[in-house]
């Protein structure tokens, strides 16, 4: 799999120079560089095209360990931004990922040197009728570094092996490009994960998800925290970003409540907030709203009988 990376890395990065028409030349996506000798720019200059006045379709690189202008960088479509190799550097450390991350972004690690050793081949790599490369959408995340939607990624990736191959990837991809060396206390802080057994908790929560279309509050968190590239997001905004977007408030369950529950070890005889998905809160509250108000018209053809049929709200719940 990482060979296969690799090659596609490879592809990437000699489109992103070459190719006008590509899907990455179009959407502002920023190439990352690691600069390891400390003479890249120099370096990058000898071998890209050149030009009198940088206008908004050229090149425009950005040295993070002079400049700090992250809105700049979004207003050209081929940003190069340079970063020190040297992750326990005090200007590596200066850097605001934060700010960097809204835009999708190619990243060159510093252990890609054959790409470092021969610039030239890949900056000017004209290849006759290059044709686009189309990365799918469940596969962006092994090439780039962007942020993603939460609820889109449940829904279209409801898969138990790809949700831990993501989770996983993304821990090394964007935290040790950040140095966070102790990223998973980071993820799990404010959640009932333990980092002792995190690998199989997190199976565990991704296989009550895609089984039982119940997803615990915890899984929640740590999803929307590795799919923000956000660490640090804050528990309680978290739950109401997904409720407002799931149509689902959390509850209380428990073993006794889901026999489901009783294969999760960790969560085996306590009670734990959790997402019932199998039930779309908010469209019920809308369905129920709209059948009393057609009740209380009081019209005699609109009966709860009739009023059930049009709403799909239970004939049951309406007092007459």
């Amino acid at each position: 799999m990482e060979e296969n990376i690799n090659e596609t890395r490879d592809l990437l990065i000699k489109e992103w120079f070459n190719n006008p028409s590509s899907e990455l030349n179009r959407g502002n996506t920023i190439l990352l560089l690691e600069d390891i000798f400390g003479t890249l720019e120099i370096s990058l200059r000898n071998f890209l095209p050149k030009t009198s006045v940088v206008k908004q379709e050229e090149y425009k690189i950005f040295d993070m360990r002079t400049t700090m202008r992250y809105e700049s960088i979004q207003n050209y479509q081929k940003a190069i931004v340079i970063i020190p190799a040297d992750k326990n550097s005090e200007q590596f450390l200066n850097i605001d990922f934060n700010k960097l991350l809204r835009s999708s972004i190619l990243h060159v690690p510093a252990d890609h040197t054959d790409f470092y050793s021969n610039m030239a081949h890949y900056i000017n790599s004209h290849t006759p009728n290059l044709n686009p490369i189309t990365i799918p959408n469940n596969e962006r995340y092994l090439h780039f570094i962007e942020k993603v939607n939460l609820h889109a990624l449940l829904i279209q990736n409801r898969n138990l092996l790809w949700l831990n191959e993501y989770l996983n990837f993304m821990h090394d991809r964007f935290y040790r490009l950040c140095n966070q060396t102790n990223c998973i206390s980071l993820l799990v802080k404010g959640t009932t994960f333990k980092e002792t057994t995190y690998t199989t908790d997190v199976k565990n929560d991704i296989n009550l998800f895609i089984t039982a279309n119940i997803l615990t509050s915890r899984l929640v968190v740590l999803i929307y925290r590795v799919a923000s590239l956000d660490p640090n997001a804050n528990t309680t905004k978290i739950g109401r970003y997904f409720q407002s977007n799931s149509g689902s408030k959390s509850k209380v369950f428990s073993a006794k409540t889901h026999k489901a529950l009783a294969y999760i070890p960790d969560l085996k005889g306590k009670s734990f907030k959790a997402y019932d998905l199998n039930v779309n809160e908010a469209e019920i509250a809308i369905r129920q709203e709209i059948a009393m108000n057609l009740l209380s018209l009081d019209i005699n053809e609109l009966d709860a009988k009739v009023i059930a049929k049009v709403t799909g709200y239970p004939k049951g719940g309406l007092k007459t």
